[in-house]
């Protein structure tokens, strides 16, 4: 990929990334981990455990991030046994 294509898909995710902040709430945390995420040259509307909406679209990343981060939640208060 030539670097003037590299730098308008940079260009692009942080706009993207801009827009993304200003419409949805976040917490300090959870903006660190999405800036990272687009930094890496990846899209809010993908993630890294490729989860998926019930409607087969994939979620973005930080819906998946918040998914994520219940499950763990639920699994550290004995909600989910290590059984299950």
């Amino acid at each position: 990929m030539s670097n003037q294509s590299t730098q308008q898909i940079k260009q692009y995710l942080n706009q993207e990334l801009i827009a993304y902040e200003e419409s949805e709430s976040m917490t300090l945390p959870e903006r660190k981990e999405l800036r990272k995420w687009v930094k890496a040259q990846n899209s809010i509307h993908s993630n890294p455990g490729l989860w998926a909406y019930e409607n087969g679209n994939e979620m973005d990343f930080l819906d998946a991030l918040r998914m994520e981060d219940g499950l763990c939640e639920t699994r550290q208060n004995g909600a989910i046994s290590a059984e299950t």
